[in-house]
């Protein structure tokens, strides 16, 4: 496994509990496209999703969570439409 030297962690906060469960769920089962050169962890803490990424280089951790939000804006705005 290759050393992953950068990482940034951010959250999301939500209106409720549920919410934020259902955003971290609809994000968990996409993985990285290349799990050797990023890595990515998500929980949930109350109402708050909050996502670690872990990466060999700076262009791959920018990469990941690029389209990470990407992906995140899809099940925020599908958990607001449903709310």
């Amino acid at each position: 496994m290759a050393f992953m030297r950068y990482s940034c962690e951010v959250s999301f906060d939500f209106d409720s509990e549920r919410a934020a469960s259902a955003v971290e769920s609809s994000l968990a089962v996409d993985r990285e496209l290349n799990p050797e050169a990023c890595e990515r962890s998500s929980r949930v803490e109350g109402s708050r999703v909050i996502v670690t990424f872990r990466a060999v280089d700076a262009k791959q951790l920018r990469v990941s969570v690029g389209g990470f939000f990407e992906l995140a804006d899809v099940a925020c705005q599908a958990v607001e439409a449903f709310a």
